[in-house]
């Protein structure tokens, strides 16, 4: 039901702050009922109902509501004690908190209204106040899972035209808060000027102002305060506004910091010690120190992925030290923290390309290529394979993952080049039958393709070439070769067939291994990985490879099947969601 004009129903639009109180008043004037969906830029998505154009209940989705005794305790209107009670009297009566308190003269009826019509108010306030957001309207009754049985209470009716009108009122306050608090990661303190009673004549604080000042200790940021106090967003930001301009309080020194920091640590508060150490990053004081600290406390509260990012930024200063092996350790703790952390994984495979360390920059392009696989992130892994190729054209496993990831872009014709080149590479290794099986998938992807077919007859109809099996030009090279070196032309050429037949052997137990992982057999499919890294590991360390330059190659490929053997063992040890 699309095109019905500017406000259409039900609608999917773009909302503005500009056109945020026309709509609310379309609400109004049309009377509907229904739910209305707000997608706000930072994230959490509010639910509102409305009935005949009135608001009657807020979801606030996933973040915190301020609660009813929350804010009574807040504004002073209970004790923590008496709201201890009420909730206890709720818990056995199985009743709301609202009549709970009025049934112990704790609060009349007017006055629960007023505070739960303030609740729903102010977060719709909030709401308007946002640049923009993305909107969708549904009519109907409400969804239950949304709002529970709150509307089955006494819930109030707000007029939408009324909250335009308090939005536009607060417009221009809005503005001027922004430029007193232009960042709620601010810690503020009270200011000397306030404890000595030497404030502007004129000013005096009022309720809300005195109940906030005890929360400036230098321990909380403007959101802390927001949670803390109890007190809306807007009424803590006019507070702070105003004692900042009489010169009441004032932002936190370093050492105040530095002060809060220790107490923090000491009281064991590690999620409130973060914002302080984040506070003391801002500064630029003493950053890899402040930030080491940082990372501890994040892994202590399981903020892991916020820890690697900061573990990334140590091994950026530790590079610009020239310290390159802390820079990589850093790295790596980081990408222990958090395995698919795609920055981190690309600035190690470059640091060791880099430093010329290419087992181990293959074996981080190689995760980094996997874990965009498994997002589906395929113009990611595309360029991780291609890191891989760029340091070893001859790496096999590089070249079949680029294959499957052509044909999920749905670029046919690079499908089909890798193929062909795959073909080449396994001929090269004498793996013939392998030559011809990708020759057969590039078929299969172009079947119209004449020269694959006529090179796939040739590589059919030679004789299964088997180094050192004959062939006089063959074995001539190898003698000549192995006479120049000065080493026995029998044991090297013995030496350039075992290789071969390992290739071989660890291309059959890695074939194996990826069809076990198809089938979601992650342990068996780890044996044959590791498998497959022995034959060529044992291969290598009985043998001393001085010719045709074997050693490296196989040690690549064992040193990449160690790794699919790991995050395999990895993901089967995973518990499951």
């Amino acid at each position: 039901m699309k095109g019905r004009g500017e406000f259409g129903w039900p609608f999917r639009e773009r909302w503005t702050a500009s056109a945020s109180p026309t709509f609310f008043q379309s609400l109004a004037l049309k009377q509907l009922t229904g739910t209305l969906r707000v997608y706000l830029p930072d994230g959490p998505e509010r639910r509102l109902y409305f009935e005949t154009g009135h608001v009657r209940a807020l979801d606030s989705g996933r973040q915190k509501p301020l609660r009813l005794g929350e804010m009574l305790v807040g504004r002073g209107v209970l004790t923590q004690e008496q709201l201890d009670a009420a909730l206890e009297r709720q818990k056995a009566s199985r009743q709301s908190l609202g009549h709970a308190l009025i049934e112990m003269n704790l609060l009349d009826p007017d006055t629960l209204e007023e505070f739960l019509a303030r609740q729903i108010e102010e977060g719709i306030l909030e709401l308007l106040a946002w640049e923009n957001a993305r909107y969708e309207f549904a009519e109907g009754p409400p969804p239950e899972a949304f709002f529970g049985d709150r509307l089955a209470r006494s819930a109030p009716f707000l007029s939408a035209a009324q909250l335009v009108l308090e939005a536009g009122k607060r417009v221009d306050r809005w503005e001027h808060l922004r430029r007193e608090i232009p960042s709620f990661r601010e810690i503020y303190v009270v200011a000397e000027a306030f404890r000595n009673r030497e404030l502007p004549a004129g000013f005096e604080a009022d309720a809300t102002e005195y109940r906030l000042v005890p929360w400036l200790d230098g321990t909380r940021d403007v959101e802390d305060l927001i949670e803390d106090s109890c007190l809306f967003r807007f009424e803590i930001l006019n507070a702070l506004a105003a004692l900042k301009q009489a010169g009441a309080i004032r932002p936190a020194t370093v050492e105040e910091l530095k002060t809060a920091d220790r107490f923090l640590a000491q009281g064991g508060q590690a999620r409130r010690r973060i914002k302080v150490l984040e506070r003391l990053l801002a500064c630029g004081v003493d950053r890899a120190v402040t930030r080491q600290a940082l990372v501890e406390v994040l892994v202590e509260t399981g903020e892991t992925e916020r820890a690697a990012g900061h573990l990334g930024l140590l091994a950026e200063e530790a590079l610009a030290a020239r310290q390159p092996e802390q820079a990589i350790a850093h790295l790596r703790r980081g990408i222990g923290l958090a395995p698919q952390h795609f920055p981190l994984l690309e600035r190690l495979g470059a640091l060791h390309a880099q430093r010329r360390e290419t087992v181990e920059a293959l074996q981080q392009y190689d995760q980094l290529s996997r874990a965009y696989r498994e997002r589906r992130q395929w113009a990611e892994a595309r360029a991780a394979c291609q890191q891989i190729l760029s340091l070893e054209p001859d790496d096999s496993a590089a070249r079949r993952a680029l294959i499957e990831i052509c044909i999920e872009m749905g670029d046919r014709d690079s499908a089909v080049r890798e193929c062909e080149t795959l073909s080449e590479v396994l001929h090269r290794q004498n793996l013939p039958d392998d030559a011809a099986r990708y020759l057969r998938r590039a078929l299969e992807i172009e079947p119209q393709r004449e020269d694959l077919q006529k090179k796939l007859v040739q590589l059919n109809s030679r004789p299964k070439r088997v180094v050192g099996g004959g062939g006089a030009i063959v074995w001539a090279i190898v003698v000549v070769v192995a006479i120049a070196l000065g080493v026995p032309a029998g044991r090297e050429f013995l030496m350039w067939r075992q290789a071969s037949a390992a290739l071989r052997q660890s291309e059959t137990l890695r074939q194996e291994a990826e069809a076990l992982e198809k089938r979601k057999d992650l342990v068996a499919a780890a044996a044959r990985y590791d498998a497959a890294a022995r034959a060529l590991g044992e291969t290598t360390a009985a043998r001393t490879w001085t010719l045709l330059g074997q050693k490296r190659r196989l040690d690549l490929v064992a040193a990449e099947l160690r790794v699919r053997g790991q995050q395999a063992r990895e993901q089967a040890n995973r518990p499951p969601p």
